[in-house]
């Protein structure tokens, strides 16, 4: 059993990929268009269902046959009857020695290259996959058609092979020798160490299998993006700090912070009345005067609040305590003063201004001592009218000085103004 037939019974078992790789690298060199497909059975067989390719697995068929029995090996004897094939005539026999060497020779378009390459096409060769052309000086539409003879174990074979058949097993064990095997002898490393036929399709296999998963880095890395960074306007506020550790953040958390709530859907109303509005520039500025206008009531508010605090509630007793205890010593000190026969208003803030007027005027025209108001020349004469004092008048003068230096007079004054404030 050849090398061939031991893979063909190792991939039996192996991936259909491989199996289809197999079968390409018999049959033609691969190109970009097998590794393309191939990628796509690889997806294929691991879950995509969108692959719709269906793979050629490497069978009997795609071997060549290497047969000996009796030192008996298979021979072409013989071509003929062409149809369809290039300008070749239909009825042509083309024959072969039995031993020794056939040389065919023809003038230029006589049909020797299209000869060639119905042998490379059905013979084992590095073209297998070479197309024969039909002839284009008929509009001839029927099948491409050639009989081929060969000669086995003292046999004779007639075997007719059409464009829709695959070769036969026999004549893969015949190899054709054109100017593509001189190339690989010729012009490329062909190191001199024996290697059995067949082992050069596990060597393809591999070089396969490295274009195919490079193939599939290249996607895999369109998917590992990296994370887009945010602009500068964002990046002090706390959607910020939790995309900078989003790596970190496991699948629940993550869930739970991209959930779209009714606050996100309000936002987002908001916003997009924002863009709708045929004059955005106008609206941002009535919502700053807005937001000035609350936080002005916000702080008047809590201006008034805080008159209701506990402390302010103790202050405000504390000082009607104290008020109410200074008045009642006041009204003392004024009653004491009623036989004085005074006005009505005496003692409020009117008539202290008075008195502090008449006390500034009698100092600054030299009418007083200039300490003690009356005294001297404004306790002998008003300093208001102008009119002499007599005694009775000048007792009146001194308790009214008297009164107005009394502290209890002073504080109730000061707790007037106070209450005023308030």
């Amino acid at each position: 059993m050849s090398v061939y037939h031991y893979i063909l019974a190792w991939s039996e078992n192996k991936p259909l990929y491989l199996r289809d790789s197999l079968r390409r690298i018999l049959n033609a060199s691969i190109d970009n268009d097998d590794i393309n497909e191939l990628t796509l059975l690889v997806k294929k067989e691991h879950g995509d269902d969108t692959v719709n390719i269906q793979p050629i697995f490497y069978d009997q068929t795609h071997i060549p046959t290497s047969i000996q029995t009796n030192n008996d090996y298979p021979k072409l004897l013989g071509l003929k009857n062409p149809k369809n094939i290039s300008a070749l005539h239909s009825e042509a026999d083309l024959k072969f020695s039995e031993d020794g060497l056939t040389v065919i020779y023809g003038n230029n378009g006589s049909g020797k290259s299209s000869y060639s390459r119905i042998f490379k096409k059905l013979c084992w060769s590095r073209a297998p996959n070479i197309e024969l052309k039909t002839n284009i000086f008929r509009s001839d539409q029927t099948q491409q058609q050639v009989e081929i003879k060969i000669g086995f174990e003292g046999q004779n074979i007639d075997w007719i092979w059409n464009q829709s058949n695959e070769s036969h097993s026999l004549l893969k064990s015949i190899f054709v020798f054109d100017s593509e095997c001189s190339e690989v002898y010729i012009n490329k490393d062909n190191p001199a160490e024996y290697k059995p036929v067949g082992i050069d399709l596990l060597e393809s296999l591999i070089d396969v299998f490295n274009q195919i998963q490079s193939k599939l880095k290249l996607e895999i890395s369109q998917y590992n993006v990296v994370k887009p960074a945010l602009p500068d306007s964002p990046v002090n506020v706390p959607i910020s700090s939790w995309y900078s550790q989003i790596e970190n953040i496991d699948n629940k958390q993550l869930n739970d912070s991209i959930q779209f709530n009714q606050r996100d859907i309000d936002r987002k109303s908001f916003l997009e009345s924002i863009l709708d509005s045929p004059n955005p520039s106008r609206d941002i500025q009535d919502l700053r005067i807005t937001k000035s206008n609350l936080q002005s009531y916000f702080q008047k508010v809590s201006e008034i609040e805080s008159y209701f605090s506990t402390q302010a509630i103790v202050n405000i007793r504390d000082f009607k305590q104290s008020f109410d205890s200074t008045k009642q010593a006041y009204e003392i000190a004024r009653n004491e003063l009623n036989d004085l026969n005074t006005f009505q208003s005496f003692g409020t803030s009117p008539w202290r201004i008075l008195w502090s007027s008449a006390q500034d005027f009698a100092h600054s025209s030299n009418m007083s001592d200039g300490q003690t108001f009356p005294s001297n020349e404004s306790l002998d004469k008003c300093v208001l009218c102008q009119q002499d004092l007599d005694e009775e008048a000048k007792r009146r003068m001194l308790q009214f000085k008297q009164f107005v230096l009394n502290d209890i007079s002073s504080q109730h004054n000061e707790l007037n103004r106070i209450y005023d404030n308030k």
